[in-house]
């Protein structure tokens, strides 16, 4: 069999010859001739090849189409010249000139007409539909259809069929949901009874879209089966992946995030093999609009960013618009305004010139809302007048309803809270379509506040709830730690608002209702992982190239910090073993659901046991702590001195110790001794910033820190009074409170770094566990702790240590071995153990949006440990030896380990007063 030539080859060839009348014969001469067209002329030929070209490279058609136009204007054929008009409307509305489609296809239907080709000026009419749909020019395109109809009778019935679903297209295009589904049914039906399956998979596909963004979720995946059967049936690879690309759309929506992402990766490099750009470029605009839909917008951009470069490449003008809009939304919600408007008015600009009302109008809305975050209300609402009636008309439920939802916001903003409370509430009841619904919790949040401001408090509390409320339902939808990280900062907006309205409008339970929300605020994954005993679980092939790659990224120095080819590769896997490590195991809405309510402050007050609470938290109006007193009392103490603090005090603080911690031995000493009063009397300023204030009764304290404060020696503020050292314990959610109770295994692993330092510190903590009765091991490789069987009261590990803050897998404690890493804890040797870490910045954490932190405080714990003792800083060998030397006896002895590590400061102090030696040292107990 001859196998048709490249149409590229073909049409570059085309493109180079001169338009002269003997152009088509001089082409035809010089390629090779498929079987199925030797009988064709030249001029047909050329018309076939275009059209196969059409769907690999529409810009290029379209310089062919006017090339060859040139030449029928020296050869008049008018068959050939109404043939070209056609395939010119084809080729510009594929590059998004629909304008100039239409006049194209308006041309050629009235030639075919005056030709006598009834049937083929209706073909000609349904191309003319299709650009009249992408115009936003429905009631037209109807009209060109009905007048279509009498053309196509005696045709083939499926052009009556594309000529139905093409108005379905241009009813779809402008939000009426329920036209378009009719037409796509009519089109449906006459595709089946004829047998078209590839046209009756394009309907069932375009149903199957209407129902995914009309939230029928069942029906959605019934039609992209439905038409991946169809193109299957009818061996159209590149459509059936389109209908596969639906269907891993709605697993990710449904929150099966791992079937839905893994079917994505292969979705792409089957277009790539295809060599189809578009489909490449639809795929990335797909996935992030579902990124968009769930509040994660740092996810999105890079695939709206990746499906705008590829459209422009193209030229492909109305798929750019589109991907400009999405791009410039993303960009809006991540606060940069000025980029974001130029995406959107460029979406609108398009829009206009081809006369898209509906388009343009959602672009308007999404400039308005640029306005407004740029703190321009009056100037959004006057943007806003005309788009909130067009878009009430046409799509009450999802562009309509999130229209009033920002009207609703730039009212309240404006000073008329009456007005946006009416407007907010309506557009809450009303979002039931994509992407309204999406933005209930946003609505109820701004009608919470407008009813606040009005003075109508149990109605505002409630409306507070409720947008709480309507986030979690939407998030409790994905059952993987992944994409609720990816999504978690969609919570900061909500919580803080709500938390709010709670402290200003709550009455005498305000402080104890804004607890519970700050609370189920926090750290949602880590909790829901520790509170039902099933921490990321890793497959041994995992574990094992994690650390090798540890290894090799770190064998140079202690930062990953090179840019050669060897360190991107090992870089690069590492990243790709952390999204396996992020998408952990799948979760029902149940299991996360009952998460979410063992963080409210019913479930924990009780596990206090005479201990105080103390929950940092920065609000809008700056840092404040909410403290629950040993009864359950909960007091709302407003820390204004806080942010003076931490920037004036605290940031300068800092950098002296990590100059201590990074100067040579000889010279540390008298650096220290230079600094000391400096630095003592920026801890009284923290000190008077954030703890003082809270007026604490009881001398054992928990700490939830927040946000800057996980850095910050909190545990190390308070003075002892005569009566011994208060005793402070860092917590990272009050639901890990637990029994005060400790049973101690009489078993102990040490290890050691090699150093001369650390040596000495393991010998002298050995020592001290061997006359209380431990059963002591004592090594300096890594693989002691994966290697024994029993489990263990204590591991210490006193080792050269790093904390990556970009890359949470680079961290790790330095041993003979290789660097021990977070993902070598294991929960069957160290369930209910004491973790003390004395290695530089093992206390630290990186804030995560969705679960708040990450760092060896959540791994321990996620291990099983009972109490952790960390580092803030990088300590010298004698403060950390002089420290665990002074702590072991208190702790062997029944104490705490927060109340151990008091008492160790103090000792540490007493010798050593710079607060580089005593102030880095910090519990972690429940």
């Amino acid at each position: 069999m001859t196998r048709k030539p490249s149409t590229r080859g073909a049409v570059t060839r085309l493109l180079s010859l001169p338009p002269d009348r003997d152009l088509p014969d001089r082409w035809a001469k010089g390629g090779r001739v498929p079987a199925d067209e030797a009988e064709l002329s030249p001029w047909e030929r050329i018309y076939r090849t275009l059209l196969r070209h059409l769907r690999l490279d529409p810009a290029q058609t379209l310089d062919a189409v006017l090339h060859m136009r040139r030449v029928a204007g020296r050869n008049p054929d008018p068959a050939d010249a109404a043939r070209l008009a056609r395939l010119e409307g084809h080729a510009l509305s594929a590059v998004g000139r629909v304008a100039e489609a239409c006049d194209a296809y308006a041309a050629a239907h009235a030639a075919f007409r005056k030709a006598g080709e009834r049937l083929e000026a209706g073909k000609a009419a349904i191309g003319w539909v299709h650009a009249l749909a992408l115009r936003g020019e429905p009631k037209r395109a109807h009209a060109v259809a009905r007048g279509a109809v009498g053309d196509l009778r005696g045709g083939p019935p499926e052009l009556r069929g594309r000529l139905e679903s093409n108005v379905g297209n241009a009813w779809l295009f402008t939000g009426k949901y329920d036209l378009a589904t009719e037409r796509y049914r009519a089109a449906l039906a006459i595709f089946r009874r004829s047998g078209n399956a590839w046209d009756a998979g394009v309907c069932a596909y375009n149903l199957g879209i209407i129902a995914m963004m009309t939230a029928r979720v069942s029906i959605a995946r019934r039609e992209f089966l439905r038409a991946r059967e169809q193109f299957r049936g009818a061996g159209v690879q590149l459509l059936e992946s389109y209908a596969e690309t639906g269907l891993a759309a709605l697993d990710i929506a449904e929150g099966n995030w791992d079937i839905g992402v893994k079917a994505v990766g292969r979705l792409r490099q089957r277009f790539a093999k295809l060599g189809d750009e578009r489909a490449v470029a639809w795929l990335h605009r797909e996935l992030a609009m579902l990124f968009a839909s769930v509040g994660a917008p740092e996810a999105a951009q890079p695939e709206s960013a990746a499906a705008l470069s590829v459209f422009d490449g193209l030229g492909m003008e109305s798929e750019a618009a589109q991907a400009a809009f999405l791009h410039g939304r993303l960009l809006a919600t991540t606060a940069t305004h000025q980029e974001a408007m130029v995406h959107l008015e460029r979406a609108r600009l398009y829009w206009k010139k081809v006369g898209n009302v509906w388009s343009r109008r959602r672009a308007e809305l999404e400039i308005a809302r640029v306005l407004l975050e740029g703190g321009h209300p009056e100037r959004a609402l006057h943007h806003l007048r005309g788009i909130q009636r067009y878009l009430d008309r046409r799509d009450p439920l999802g562009d309509g309803a999130l229209c009033r939802g920002v009207a609703a916001e730039a009212h309240l903003l404006a000073g008329r809270p009456g007005i946006a409370a009416t407007l907010a509430k309506k557009a809450h009841r009303a979002a039931r379509h994509h992407p309204g619904r999406l933005e209930r919790p946003l609505m109820a949040g701004v009608a919470a506040r407008a009813l606040g401001a009005l003075g109508r408090s149990r109605e505002a509390v409630r409306w507070a709830g409720r947008s709480v409320q309507d986030l979690e339902t939407l998030l409790m939808r994905f059952g993987t730690r992944r994409l609720r990280i990816l999504t978690g900062g969609a919570r900061d907006r909500i919580y803080a608002e709500a938390v709010e309205v709670v402290l200003e409008h709550g009455g005498p339970s305000a402080a104890a209702r804004a607890v519970d929300l700050v609370a189920k605020a926090r750290s949602p994954n880590l909790i829901e992982d520790l509170l039902h005993g099933d921490a990321r679980k890793l497959r041994p092939e995992t574990r094992t190239a994690i650390a090798r790659l540890r290894d090799e990224c770190l064998s140079e120095g202690e930062a990953p910090g090179g840019e050669d080819t060897r360190f991107r590769a090992l870089r690069g896997e590492m990243a790709r073993l952390e999204v396996e490590l992020g998408e952990g195991p799948l979760r029902p809405p149940a299991l996360v659901r009952r998460a979410w309510e063992k963080r409210a402050f019913r479930q924990w007050k009780g596990l206090l046991h005479g201990r105080e609470l103390v929950i940092y938290d920065r609000g809008t109006s700056g840092w404040r702590a909410f403290v629950v007193r040993s009864g359950g009392r909960v007091e709302h103490v407003a820390l204004p001195d806080a942010e003076d603090a931490l920037r004036g005090t605290w940031i300068p603080l800092r950098i002296t110790l990590e100059t201590a911690a990074h100067a040579p031995v000889r010279r540390r000493a008298e650096f220290l001794d230079r600094t000391l009063d400096d630095c003592t009397r920026s801890v009284e300023q923290l000190r008077s910033a954030l703890w003082t204030p809270l007026s604490l009764a009881s001398r054992d304290v928990v700490v939830v820190p927040h946000g800057d404060l996980h850095s910050v020696p909190v545990q190390a503020l308070p003075v002892s009074n005569g009566d011994g050292p208060p005793c402070v314990s860092r917590l990272p959610h009050p639901a890990l409170l637990g029994s005060r109770r400790r049973k101690v295994r009489p078993s102990a692993l040490l290890l050691g770094g090699g150093e001369t330092g650390t040596r000495k510190e393991v010998r002298e903590v050995g020592t001290i566990l061997r006359r209380s009765g431990f059963d002591v091991t004592v090594s300096g490789r890594r693989d002691s702790l994966g290697d024994g069987s029993g489990r263990l009261g204590v591991l210490h590990v006193a080792a050269h240590g790093v904390f990556h803050r970009q890359g949470w897998l680079f961290s790790g404690l330095r041993l003979a071995d290789g660097w021990l890493g977070f993902e070598q804890l294991h929960r069957r040797r160290l369930q209910d153990s004491l973790l003390h870490f004395t290695s530089c910045e093992s206390g630290l954490a990186e804030n995560m949006p969705g679960s708040d932190m990450d760092g060896w405080i959540t791994a321990g714990l996620g291990a099983g440990a009972r109490e952790l003792v960390l580092t803030l800083w990088k300590v010298d060998d004698a403060s950390s030896r002089a420290f665990a030397s002074a702590f072991y006896p208190a702790w062997v002895g029944g104490a705490p380990a927060a109340e151990a590590a008091a008492l160790a400061r103090d000792a540490v102090r007493a010798k050593m007063p710079h607060p580089f030696h005593w102030g880095p040292f910090a519990a972690v107990s429940g």
